[in-house]
């Protein structure tokens, strides 16, 4: 016969996790919209100053170096501290970067006041969001991965248009004000909503099996406890060829994707497109990748998180090509459906790489120090396209760069392996209370998958 208490707290932890799933969908709304509608910015301050193209992707490129730098403390910080506080305090800065920014007159203005300030206000927002649903999702994290990195492209599909629109009827500066006060109200909702682990609220991960006997609240349940009990610490990680693997993969992956995310909409202008009709490649693109992290999320779930990573970019790579033609915003458009539902499918399996090759011990910093390459990628991507047009006035080559990226990125994939084990003790404390579970990637069918798990106590 079955505890009712047990029954109870199984359906309220559903429900919580969920609810923690959905703020975090809303801070990666956040946290993309805000940055990937900069495209559309682009012309109109070189229209007002006199600015070159690099010269103005080079603030974009100083905003992703300052995420990325920061996001290796910001993800430190998660894993000693409370990750609810380092996500408040990151969106405070966040907000205020972009406030500031509405005040720019020299192009140095910019590079702090987005570039810096906002770059690292904006380093937290991943991790945090990503780590915190990792915690309360251990059955169907794929799909939960999915859902929460469909919000990245929610965001430019929302943002991307809301800026086009905001710069024709107020004006450049006064959209960055109305921006940046979104920022803010945005992220407080988030804050209040948002717990750090299951174990906060005396509650259980989505997945975990309800009876837990002598086990504290919130702790994953082993389906078979690896031998002695070993989890992975950080110092171990950064000497497996698989973690050298994963930060080539995310920095070659993110190169690909931020050509078109900077430059598509200042490419569409020239070639003939009003604004507002540029702004909208990225909201179909951002539409469209909603459902592709949807759809890959699912598929990573079923038929394992390599095998939908590598199709996933195989498809952003090649519809590259589509867009060196494209003139008419019939052909933008078609192309921003397709790419946008490729591009959808590379952010899931980046957390799940992570948590399936290392755990949760040290997860914040491995990750964190992961993004640090990805943004490093989306900095030169940006950077280097700019660089590209200037010298030769097309955008030509930098359509082409992005291709080799990606195909560069889907042959490292290909060679992903799960690594040896650590021998770190798992005897090591580790913050909020939380338990890690260490998974063999789901790089085949869930049915034919052997998983090792670990379970601290």
């Amino acid at each position: 016969m079955s505890d009712p208490s047990a029954k109870a707290a199984s359906r309220q932890t559903f429900s919580y996790s969920w609810v923690i799933l959905a703020t975090g969908f809303f801070i990666m709304v956040l946290s993309s919209g805000l940055n990937m509608s900069f495209g559309v910015f682009i012309r109109t301050l070189i229209q007002d100053y006199g600015w070159t193209t690099s010269m103005v992707s080079l603030t974009y490129s100083i905003f992703m170096i300052s995420a990325g730098v920061a996001s290796f403390t910001a993800g430190r910080l998660a894993d000693r501290f409370s990750p609810r506080l380092v996500f408040l305090g990151g969106s405070f800065i966040y907000g205020l970067g972009i406030l500031l920014a509405s005040q720019t007159s020299t192009i140095w203005h910019l590079y702090v006041f987005y570039g810096v300030m906002a770059g690292i206000g904006n380093s937290p927002m991943n991790i945090i969001a990503t780590m915190t649903v990792s915690r309360w999702f251990s059955k169907a994290q794929g799909l939960a991965m999915g859902i929460l990195n469909s919000g990245t492209g929610a965001g430019p599909a929302i943002f991307g248009p809301l800026a086009g629109y905001l710069i024709v009827t107020y004006g450049w500066q006064d959209s960055y004000i109305i921006l940046g006060l979104t920022a803010w109200a945005i992220a407080l909702s988030a804050f209040a909503l948002l717990r750090n682990d299951p174990h906060d609220i005396g509650a259980r991960a989505y997945g975990d099996e309800a009876a837990t006997g002598g086990r504290a609240r919130g702790a994953h349940v082993a389906d078979a406890p690896a031998s002695g009990g070993r989890v992975w610490q950080f110092r171990d990680i950064v000497r497996t060829r698989t973690f050298w693997e994963l930060s080539i993969v995310h920095f070659a992956c993110c190169v690909c994707h931020a050509i078109p995310l900077l430059h598509i909409v200042p490419y569409a202008e020239q070639m003939g497109l009003s604004k507002l009709s540029a702004a909208w490649i990225l909201g179909i693109s951002g539409v469209t990748s909603f459902a592709g992290r949807i759809f890959w999320g699912m598929y990573a779930d079923r038929r394992g998180t390599k095998p939908a990573f590598v199709l996933s970019t195989f498809a952003q790579a090649l519809m590259m090509i589509w867009v060196i033609e494209a003139r008419h915003p019939v052909m933008f458009y078609v192309w921003a459906t397709v790419w946008g539902f490729g591009y959808g499918g590379v952010m899931p399996p980046y957390a799940l790489f992570v948590k399936q090759y290392y755990g949760m011990a040290a997860f914040g910093v491995t990750y964190g120090a992961i993004m640090v390459a990805a943004q490093l990628g989306m900095a030169g991507g940006g950077l280097i396209a700019g660089v590209l047009y200037d010298l030769s006035g097309s955008y030509t080559s930098s359509w082409m760069l992005s291709v080799v990226a990606g195909l560069i990125t889907a042959f490292v994939a290909m060679d992903l392996k799960a690594p040896s084990r650590s021998p770190a003790p798992a005897e090591q404390p580790l913050p909020h209370g939380i338990s890690v579970t260490t998974q063999v990637p789901s790089d085949t069918p869930p049915a034919h998958a052997d998983r090792a798990s670990v379970v601290l106590r």
